[in-house]
Parts: structure tokens; C-alpha cells; sequence
């Protein structure tokens, strides 16, 4: 067995809850678009979903006459947006001000932004729009698809879709929640909850020890079984779970992100989930599962469930079970699952990541079975995490995390600021991402980080 290797930052290869209002709109209007998503990797239909969902998230730019209506133009405020607003932006928008990038890649750009209305920060990402493919391109991605596996990354136009898609269906406080949509000519701009501290990787690599004491990565731990569990219930597989991936709240709560490789799987309810099989390989290797790397069909689910052996193992560590600099080497660990955990690990948090580590998908621990070992429940000290299940009464929704009536408090804050208040209200209900929902949680957030300081 290979020793602990020291924790380097990880690239990927290609690169909360719903109120009732919100449930039953969303099955007529983004719920309509996941059965499509689901299979638009396979055939050249991504593009025109694509299309459909920008035209229904994004606005016109510039706004409407209706939605400048909605949203604050008082004299005052044009004259902020006017000396805030950055030739960056070409006047697409104005609510934001931009701070600096923190974040770039393959995918784009990440932008620390400010909401002017508010004073809130968001993250931006601001992504190229995917040219559309030729014919002749389409011709040679179908005969690829017919006759190969389909092994290769997802295409951007899949990439973009699934991000807005997943985060546009999913509610969840440990899920990064998307605000607004905006889309122009070339650019498509995803507006974010900024976590102003980090992600877990440089959280676990600036611990004076190195790594976490078991207690906090519990907490941390328990919070991405949550998000994760949330997710498989919705017929979402993320497939590239890394502690990059995982940001954390000014209130420490952990917040998974990126969904650019996740799987729409048929919710488990209807006889998916677990039943469906994947091809694709993506995510990063040293926490891929060995069925991805060995090119057979996998199940989502449980490639997810060894991606969180190997993130906990980096908790409790701070190194990588499984890593080298030569690919063919860190492959034949992970495919042999060659790992050592070391002697100051406790006995109960060793045993739980041999259950998740097992190079068997069937033999690996469930998610059930994660919730009520021995060190996730601190010896049955703390409270049972939440299992989330799928009703096919509601059309394949998942039970929201927490039923909630739209915040008059938040609404009040708002009209104080000069929003149209029923507006307001409407776009929280109708629950699609927008500039008066991205104002309304930007200030619910604000309010209840007060509350519970």
C-alpha cells in the first residue's frame, strides 16, 4: 500500500427549500427542460436547450421596460450604478459592481461583484456562450457517439447547462444557491452566492496542523452527506466532488458548487437513481472512482460515495490517499486500492473510510449507511441527519428542505430600497433565478446571518 501523499490542489480533467409556490411552478417551466437535459448528451439537441432556458431565465438586454419598472431607478440609484458600473460590464449589467477575479479556467472567469442595490457581494462567472456546432459537426458527434463509449467531457454547451439547470432545480443550505441569469450576444453571466471563505482545500492546507481534528471535519462531513443525499434524491449525480468544489459560508456551513459534470438521473422513486448506468468519464482522477477510470458502466450514486472516502480521508489527513505524478501510477493506486490511513485516525473514522473506499461499487457503504456509522453520529451523540426522499405525487420533486413563506421582513427591507414589492414577491414564488429574487436572498441571507450572531 502506497503511504499518504502530500495534499496538492487538484484541477478538474476538463477543467433550501422550495415553497410550495415554487414546487408547483417549476415542473411546467424548468422541470419540463431535465427530461431533455438528461439525454441531450446523446444526440445534438443541447444547443436548442440551451436556447430554450436562456430565453426563459434571461431578460433582454438592455432590461425591459417592465422589468426597469420593478427593479430601483430612482435618480439617486442611476446616479450610484452610473459611477460604480465598469466598461466590463458594456452596460449589460448595471445592479453590480465588479471587485476583482477569483477565479479563472477553461470554463471562464469568476468575479467578486457587489450588489448596488443591496451592498451584498456575489460571485459572477462569466462564461463564453458555445458557438453552435456545423452540421457537419453535429454529423461527426453522433457517428463518435454511436460507435464509441461515450468517454470524452461534456461538451461547454452541456457544461453550461447543467450548471444553470441543476442549481435552478436544487434547494438546499448547503447547496450554493444560483441568483440571476443573464445572457447577451457572446457572454453568459451565472450570479452566485459569494462564500466569503473559501473552499475546504485551502481550508484544510492553512490548519496549523495541516489537516482537521475530527470534530470539525464531522461537522463539515455531515454537511456534504446532506447536499450530496439532497442531490441523489433529485436525480442528481455530481461526479466531480473535491474539497475545490466545496466553499465555505460566512457562517461556516460547507456549500457544494459546480455542477458542470453532474448526471440528471430518473428521481429514485421512479425506478432510477442507483438503477441507471453512466459511461462517461469526468471529473478529476485522484477522486475518481475505479469504474471511471476503468471505463465501465457505472452507477452516479456510488462514484459520488467514493469521492467522499477520498475527501474525508483529506479532512482527517490533510494528504491524498491516492496520488502521483505519474497518471499511469495514480491510476493503478486507485484502481487497486492501494491507500494507507495513518495511526492517529481514529478507529471509528479509519473504518468508515474503508467502508466508502471499496474498489467494488456494490460493496461500497450507502448513503444510509454513512448517516448512521458510528463516526458520522459521533457515537449517536448528535442528531440524525435528514434523509431526503422523492414523492411521484408531486411529479418527481423532492420534499422541500423546509417549507417558508416569502419574508415580509425581507419585502419591506426591499420596498425601502425602492423595489416594487409585489414583484417582488411574485418572482419568489414563481422561484426562477432573476434580479428580484437575487435581491430578495441576497437580504434574507443578510438578515439571517444577523439573527444568528
Amino acid at each position: 500500500m502506497s503511504s499518504p501523499t502530500t495534499l496538492l490542489r487538484i484541477a478538474t480533467t476538463d477543467s433550501r427549500g422550495p415553497s410550495p409556490a415554487r414546487r408547483a411552478s417549476m415542473p411546467k417551466r424548468l422541470n419540463e427542460l431535465i427530461p431533455r437535459l438528461r439525454i441531450s448528451s446523446r444526440n445534438s439537441d443541447g444547443e436548442q436547450i440551451l436556447s430554450d432556458v436562456l430565453d426563459q431565465l434571461s431578460p433582454l438586454v438592455p432590461l425591459s421596460a417592465a422589468a426597469a419598472a420593478a427593479s430601483p431607478r430612482t435618480p439617486m440609484m442611476m446616479s450610484m450604478m452610473k459611477s460604480a458600473g465598469s466598461d466590463e460590464w458594456d452596460g449589460v449589467m448595471e445592479e453590480y459592481r465588479i471587485v476583482r477575479t477569483i477565479g479563472e479556467g477553461s470554463f471562464g472567469k469568476v468575479k467578486l461583484a457587489v450588489h448596488l442595490v443591496t451592498g451584498e457581494q456575489v460571485a459572477i462567472k462569466v462564461l463564453a456562450k458555445p458557438t453552435p456546432a456545423t452540421p457537419q459537426q453535429q454529423q461527426q458527434q453522433q457517428q463518435q457517439q454511436s460507435t464509441t463509449a461515450s468517454t470524452s467531457a461534456a461538451s461547454p454547451t452541456d457544461r453550461i447547462l447543467r450548471e444553470i439547470l441543476v442549481l435552478a432545480h436544487l434547494s438546499h443550505p448547503n447547496i450554493s444557491r444560483l441568483l440571476q441569469v443573464v445572457s447577451t450576444g457572446d457572454q453568459i453571466y451565472l450570479v452566485l452566492e459569494y462564500e466569503p471563505r473559501g473552499d475546504v482545500f485551502d481550508h484544510v492546507q492553512n490548519h496549523p496542523e495541516g489537516r482537521l481534528p475530527e470534530q470539525e471535519a464531522r461537522t463539515l462531513f455531515r454537511d456534504l452527506w446532506s447536499a450530496v443525499q439532497y442531490c441523489h434524491a433529485s436525480g442528481v449525480v455530481h461526479r466531480d466532488l473535491k474539497p475545490e468544489n466545496l466553499l465555505l459560508s460566512e457562517s461556516n456551513k460547507l456549500k457544494l458548487i459546480d455542477y458542470g459534470f453532474a448526471s440528471l438521473l430518473q428521481p429514485v422513486s421512479d425506478g432510477g437513481g442507483g438503477q441507471q448506468s453512466l459511461s462517461t468519464f469526468c471529473g478529476s482522477p485522484a477522486y475518481a472512482a475505479p469504474e471511471m477510470l476503468l471505463g465501465k458502466k457505472y452507477t452516479g450514486p456510488e462514484a459520488d460515495v467514493w469521492s467522499m472516502g477520498v475527501i474525508l480521508f483529506v479532512l482527517v489527513t490533510g494528504t491524498m490517499p491516492f496520488d502521483d505524478t505519474h497518471m499511469r501510477k495514480l491510476w493503478a493506486a486507485v484502481i487497486g486500492g492501494k491507500y494507507k490511513i495513518p495511526d492517529f485516525v481514529s478507529a471509528e473514522c479509519k473504518d468508515l473510510i474503508q467502508k466508502l473506499l471499496k474498489t467494488t461499487p456494490s460493496a461500497r457503504a450507502t448513503l444510509v449507511e454513512i448517516r448512521d456509522h458510528a463516526w458520522t453520529t459521533g457515537q449517536g451523540t448528535l442528531t440524525p441527519l435528514r434523509v431526503y426522499t422523492c414523492s411521484s405525487s408531486a411529479g418527481g420533486s423532492v420534499e422541500p428542505y423546509e417549507v417558508e413563506s416569502v419574508d415580509a421582513g425581507v419585502l419591506g427591507e426591499l420596498a425601502g430600497l425602492g423595489y416594487d414589492r409585489r414583484a417582488v414577491e411574485q418572482a419568489v414564488e414563481g422561484g426562477e433565478p432573476s434580479g428580484l429574487t437575487a435581491a430578495y436572498y441576497l437580504v434574507r441571507n443578510r438578515r439571517r446571518l444577523r439573527h444568528d450572531h
